[in-house]
């Protein structure tokens, strides 16, 4: 199984990863292919909405005219088999550096006549992580609603969400074994319904 994590915190070695590295062990002991993409270490510009990707040409690809690292990571979202986003809670949504990335997906949406359109990822499985040092009704249940929005836009597979929250240290939450069962236990159902 390949496994592409879109993760969205700038703290490389924060919460956020400490949780997606739980997640990640049982995919990585039965043999899954794993890439972490860190959001905040790339440059991706917002969508300019200039619908260069909407170009007839452009039907069967993203076609972005923006040129970079949404390039890269475009052929990756496409290759994967799943696509985790991982994200804190900031200031009661998802982290500006994955929304950014969220934005862009845009150009996977090929309109047709009317409403109608098709997705480029159709079907393809995406999961969410979110670490909040609030509680679930502190900004990690507005994220899950845009997570399933997002999905069902898509027209992707939701195969699943693990919201982490308050968490009070850093410190506590890599030595808490409940949350790392819970986030083990995550990845296994992921790995179920790979």
């Amino acid at each position: 199984m390949k496994v592409l994590v879109l993760q969205g915190s700038p703290r490389k070695n924060g919460n956020t990863q400490t949780v997606v590295e739980s997640v990640l062990a049982p995919i990585r002991r039965s043999g899954g292919e794993v890439e972490i993409i860190f959001a905040a270490e790339k440059k991706i510009s917002g969508c300019r909405e200039c619908f260069a990707c909407q170009a007839p040409d452009k039907r069967a690809v993203p076609g972005c005219a923006i040129r970079d690292d949404m390039t890269d990571i475009y052929l990756k979202v496409l290759d994967a088999d799943l696509v985790i986003m991982a994200t804190p809670v900031f200031c009661w949504g998802m982290s500006a550096q994955l929304k950014a990335v969220c934005d862009r997906f845009f150009c996977f949406h090929k309109f047709e006549e009317g409403h109608n359109y098709t997705s480029l990822l159709r079907g393809k499985r995406f999961a969410l992580i979110v670490t909040a040092a609030g509680d679930e009704f502190d900004g990690a249940d507005l994220i899950v609603e845009q997570f399933q929005r997002f999905m069902e836009y898509m027209k992707a597979e939701d195969a699943g969400r693990l919201a982490v929250c308050s968490v009070e240290s850093g410190e506590k939450l890599r030595t808490d074994a409940a949350v790392k069962e819970r986030a083990e236990a995550f990845g296994r159902q992921l790995l179920k319904h790979g």
